[in-house]
């Protein structure tokens, strides 16, 4: 038992330990300037965002850095190809945080970060294998972090001023070596406002984790701009919580590199790792090389999009083959494919309040041979509009596996579909061409050309009407 007169000499001590701990703690404002770095003097600050980087990691994070206004150019120039380092993806990183907490990157002022002209990319074809690979890294690297913030600034990949190796990859002219705006792996808690992250060479940014680590999850992006890069403007590979809002994904995937899916937004499962619980809101994803929206997979779920806009206009403006994803009050322009093949009513895709057309006034829109094509089981339409000028507003075939019941069908309520086309498509004269379906509510409205009775009386099509309403203009 511990004596008065010993507890009272060891006081001292156990007080100086508390506040060396909560010194350590404590964030600590710096700025890019402390580290060597001045803006727009045409000169490389590679070096100093590195050193920048070194100090938080030090500090295993607590540390608000800013950045002054104005330009400032990173990235390693290489004058003779036969020393470009090749392999590792991480080292030509501009800033690489791992282990860190409490990091705050905040710009002040107008603050553009951007890549230096002819920078290599790409395949050295003079190695083979990993010794060939030329990446330049990302700007932001983020390791098994918690609690980072970035804010208020603008950042270009300058990745139509490439030196341009050999490709490497799928795509049209796909270069699939690191270079991201933003490079998140294994963290939680990051917010991402006011930051625009163009023309990268892969993506924008790419959200990752590694199953056997911590989860991935609140990981948020707000009033954001991922436009331009080379593959995908988000690579959304892992993680929970993801949070999108007022953002724009757009023309990616038509620069100088095109690497597939070349998609505004990718959700697309890694490392055995889930993606899950996304909220995406008031965000544009329009003219991207491939899906401007993407979902294919199964372990992709409960994602919602809300009052958003989706254009395909040289490729589908959507894929859905996951459960559970919502879409309400979104305008969506182009070919749109929904295949998800639900166990059950709760597992399938819903759309409330939305748009569906094939025609935008003055811009152009890709369109097949149909506007929306549903296959996936248990898909459900409330209160939509199908508008077809140019080709027959739906398609549906769904492969029931129950004998009885009309559960699996397709369910349109309270939709309007217009068939406004004016010469014989694909399906001849027919508005649609769907089976296994049931509308309830429907109007449905001809320009005088087209028609939707014949496909409703078939009976071999199993499709159901109530209360629905036929108008030829």
């Amino acid at each position: 038992m511990y004596s008065m007169q010993r507890i009272l000499f060891m006081l001292p001590t156990v007080c100086f330990f508390i506040s060396v701990q909560t010194a350590q703690a404590q964030v600590q404002t710096v700025s890019l300037t402390d580290f060597g770095a001045l803006a727009n003097d045409n000169r490389s600050d590679q070096l100093a965002f590195n050193k920048a980087a070194g100090y938080i990691n030090a500090r295993k994070g607590n540390t608000r850095l800013i950045i002054p206004k104005g330009k400032y150019l990173v990235g390693i120039t290489y004058k003779n190809i036969e020393t470009i380092e090749t392999g590792l993806a991480t080292i030509n990183d501009v800033m690489q945080l791992k282990d860190c907490s409490n990091v705050t990157i905040e710009g002040s002022g107008a603050v553009v970060i951007k890549f230096a002209d002819d920078l290599p990319f790409g395949t050295l074809p003079n190695k083979t294998g990993k010794d060939s690979a030329v990446h330049i890294g990302s700007l932001f690297r983020l390791i098994n972090c918690s609690n980072i913030s970035l804010l208020n600034f603008e950042t270009n990949g300058n990745s139509e001023r490439f030196r341009l190796l050999r490709p490497w990859g799928t795509g049209d002219n796909p270069y699939e070596r690191e270079h991201e705006g933003l490079f998140i792996l294994n963290c939680q808690q990051v917010s991402v406002t006011n930051v625009s992250f163009l023309n990268f060479g892969r993506d924008g940014a790419m959200i990752l984790q590694d199953a056997d680590k911590l989860p991935v999850k609140d990981i948020s992006f707000t009033n954001c701009t991922l436009n331009g890069n080379g593959r995908d403007g988000l690579s959304w590979c892992g993680g929970e919580n993801i949070h999108l809002y007022n953002c724009r994904f757009n023309n990616n995937g038509k620069g100088r590199i095109t690497t597939n899916p070349g998609s505004g937004l990718d959700i697309e499962p890694e490392r055995y790792a889930l993606c899950k619980k996304g909220t995406i809101i008031k965000c544009e994803f329009s003219n991207n090389a491939g899906y401007s929206v993407v979902s294919g997979y199964e372990t992709a779920s409960d994602v919602t999009f809300d009052s958003c806009i989706i254009t395909g206009n040289t490729n589908y403006a959507l894929l859905c083959a996951s459960p559970r994803f919502r879409f309400m009050n979104t305008s969506i322009a182009g070919t749109s494919l929904l295949s998800y093949d639900a166990a059950d009513e709760k597992d399938g895709m819903n759309f409330f309040n939305c748009t569906f057309t094939d025609s935008l006034l003055k811009k152009k829109t890709f369109m097949a041979s149909y506007l929306v094509s549903v296959t996936g089981r248990y898909a459900r339409f409330s209160r939509c509009s199908f508008t077809g000028y140019k080709v027959p507003v739906l398609y549906t075939e769904i492969r029931k596996k129950k004998a009885s019941g009309d559960t699996e069908n397709t369910l349109f309520g309270n939709c309007s579909f217009n068939a406004y086309f004016k010469k014989a498509s694909t399906w001849g004269k027919h508005g649609f061409l769907v089976s296994n379906s049931r509308f309830v509510d429907c109007s449905f409205r001809s320009g005088g050309y087209a028609g939707f009775k014949p496909i409703m009386d078939d009976a071999g099509k199993n499709v159901q009407q109530q209360k629905s309403i036929f108008v030829n203009n």
